[in-house]
């Protein structure tokens, strides 16, 4: 992941987002009111804004299963806030705690946060993994994805050979694939009406969902 593209979004949905887009600053003082501590809140301008949304829409867009960041999605889900959050103390430094974050500011700010996503992905990449173990991955990844986005925890082997990752496509790859599985009590196979069904464990997919 050398750069971030650019995704197009509606205006409505950039205003809705930009809402939530701050950054509390912590500074060597905040003013006191009712007892409680009161620091300042920065909010991105409005072209800040628009690259934050793209940012953060372009990170989603690679999230997914077999994306770019799908291996590193514990740390990349969280990199338009942090970029949001680097900016804020950019903008700091640069003008003090007044104002709102420019454009200026987030971009350098999400250089760096490519940066990390970029070592992320070195990082993880460098840990060998075996040609059983990827696959078995492969098949999780996409067995959970799939049920999620239809509502049950049964997928018939057809789909997985016609559907499924490329590399588990044939019958003897599936089966042992799912045999890995079966092992560590994420699937299992049923047999109904001759044919043969994957199904998961129900508790997998509430974790996810959790």
């Amino acid at each position: 992941m050398k750069n971030i593209p650019a995704f197009n979004t509606s205006a409505a949905h950039k205003i809705r987002r930009s809402s939530c887009v701050f950054a509390s600053t912590f500074v060597h003082s905040h003013p006191m009111i009712d007892g409680y501590l009161t620091p300042k809140v920065l909010k991105l301008g409005a072209d800040a804004t628009v690259a934050w949304v793209t940012y953060h829409d372009s990170i989603e867009e690679k999230l997914r299963v077999g994306g770019e960041l799908y291996d590193v999605r514990d740390v990349a889900a969280k990199s338009a806030d942090n970029a949001a959050r680097l900016a804020a103390l950019f903008h700091i430094f640069n003008h003090g705690i007044e104002g709102d974050v420019s454009l200026a500011d987030f971009d350098g700010a999400s250089r760096i946060a490519v940066w990390h996503l970029n070592e992320s992905i070195r990082f993880f990449t460098q840990i060998p993994q075996t040609k059983k173990q990827s696959e078995t991955a492969q098949l999780d990844a996409w067995l959970i994805n799939f049920c999620q986005n239809n509502g049950t925890n049964e997928v018939s082997s057809s789909k997985v050979l016609q559907g499924g990752p490329p590399s588990l496509r044939n019958k003897s790859s599936l089966d042992a694939a799912m045999g890995n599985l079966h092992e560590l009590n994420r699937a299992r196979w049923l047999t109904e009406s001759r044919s043969r069904i994957i199904q998961i464990n129900p508790s997998i997919l509430i974790e996810k969902i959790s």
